[in-house]
């Protein structure tokens, strides 16, 4: 069972994606597909694919009002359900976990993995922005709050007359916009990430989600603990540039993670 929360950004793959239940069990919802722009009633039961990857909102009603909520659908995911459950069991007891609790802890190491590396490291479908402020016929979309990298191939676009307009894809990190107006921008869908996707990414992943569904026996910022031996050091993400609490996840961040770097 695929269930969805208000405001959350779920990633799933295609074996994964089963029966879709909504917070509140609502009889009806409608789901809005980035690939094609269309729309779809949802009355129950598995959800319709067009595309994969696919970016799919769902929008339904919680306590009478609209929320929503999207469903990232990748053709194969980091890992699986299986490998979190079965990883370091003389450690972990992951093995007890409702897989929704599992699942909820891989999307939420995968957003950190992915936020931290500034890119995407599987191919996915993504809603950005892309504008021709001047005569030139190259512009770099912007995807989630930040510039766009590793492109695949743009989907679509629409002007902001919501007509359609032609983009192709000029480098990784650039569209040509000669069919954009000079003076305006266009609404871009990106199949955007890096294809093949490094191996690395499945212990990162396994690794960090794990970490999130340990029990904690201490406070979390503690940043030293005194033993009889002496005093142990932790790692801390945020704390000395350290992206997560996990320096086997970190160096996978900093092997693939993007530099930005802005000249003024």
């Amino acid at each position: 069972m695929t269930r969805l929360e208000p405001n959350t950004r779920l990633r799933c793959s295609l074996v994964e994606l089963d029966e879709l239940e909504l917070a509140g069990g609502p009889s009806a919802a409608t789901v809005n597909y980035a690939s094609d722009g269309s729309s779809e009633p949802w009355s129950g039961g598995k959800v319709a694919l067009k595309s994969c990857p696919d970016l799919l909102t769902v929008e339904w009603e919680l306590s009478g009002v609209k929320v929503s909520a999207q469903l990232d659908v990748v053709a194969s995911s980091y890992c699986t359900v299986e490998d979190i459950k079965g990883y370091r069991s003389d450690v972990y007891e992951n093995d007890v976990l409702v897989d929704e609790t599992v699942i909820a802890a891989r999307s939420r190491a995968i957003e950190t993995i992915e936020r931290e590396a500034g890119r995407f490291l599987q191919p996915v479908m993504r809603v950005g922005v892309v504008d021709r402020p001047n005569c030139s016929n190259m512009s770099v979309p912007f995807v989630d709050g930040r510039m766009a990298t590793d492109i695949i191939a743009p989907v679509r676009a629409t002007g902001q007359d919501g007509s359609n307009l032609t983009v192709r894809k000029a480098t990784e990190v650039s569209l040509d916009v000669i069919g954009v107006p000079v003076g305006e921008f266009a609404e871009v869908v990106l199949v955007m990430g890096l294809n093949p996707t490094p191996s690395e990414m499945r212990d990162a992943v396994v690794a960090l989600a794990s970490y999130f569904l340990a029990p904690k026996a201490g406070p979390e910022n503690a940043s030293s603990m005194s033993t009889e031996a002496g005093v142990v050091n932790y790692v801390l993400a945020g704390v000395g540039g350290a992206a997560t609490s996990l320096p086997e996840v970190n160096a996978v961040i900093s092997r693939y993670g993007v530099k930005r770097m802005l000249v003024g």
